[in-house]
């Protein structure tokens, strides 16, 4: 297709923006696990696109705080290690420059509860959903929260301590929810997230 003389270039994107797959089983994605293979499967996909949005936010300005190693839980043989569960809803943005205007100041999300003004700061644990033109300012969030409006709002100098995680956990032997078992977990706490809505 190229001549000798053509020119060329390649563009080189993280595997976390560019590409994931569901397309185990729990059993064969626990097997692909223990070989050391990505276990491409639902719940892989469901850690990746929380961690995707995790990077936007870092890309952002935004200082993102890794889980700790003893968060580590095992889901049908696989272990995940799920940090902050950030949901950027595409009318909140979709390109980075949609996500950073969005953000103002010096931005931290964190595990520790501290006190210092001018900063966004959440917790490992916490759960965070962005949807619409919603712009941020001075968060500090542990817990989880579901910000939604249909027009251009500011949310500024909003702390949330509740501590109303949403956690994961393993599914009963007996599950038959087809959209758990591929999982081989479920979520707790979702009925406990608090709703602040401009709609």
């Amino acid at each position: 297709m190229l001549e000798s003389h053509d020119r060329f270039g390649i563009t080189k994107i993280e595997r976390l923006f560019s590409f994931t797959t569901c397309k185990n089983d729990p059993k064969e994605a626990a097997n692909k696990w223990k070989k050391g293979i990505p276990p491409e499967c639902a719940g892989t996909c469901e850690l990746e696109y929380y961690q995707s949005n995790i990077e936007l936010l870092k890309i952002a300005g935004v200082e993102v705080e890794d889980p700790p190693g003893e968060n580590t839980k095992d889901f049908a043989g696989i272990e995940y290690n799920f940090g902050a569960k950030v949901v950027l809803k595409p009318d909140f943005g979709v390109t980075i420059k949609e996500i950073k205007s969005k953000f103002k100041g010096n931005f931290l999300i964190i595990r520790r509860e501290i006190n210092v003004i001018g900063k966004n700061k959440i917790s490992h644990k916490s759960t965070l959903v962005l949807d619409g033109d919603v712009h941020i300012e001075n968060l500090v969030l542990d817990g989880s929260i579901r910000v939604i409006s249909n027009e251009k709002k500011e949310v500024k100098d909003l702390e949330v301590h509740d501590k109303n995680y949403v956690e994961f956990v393993p599914i009963d032997e007996n599950e038959t929810d087809p959209r758990l078992k591929m999982r081989g977990y479920k979520a707790v706490g979702k009925e406990d997230i608090i709703d602040i809505s401009f709609v």
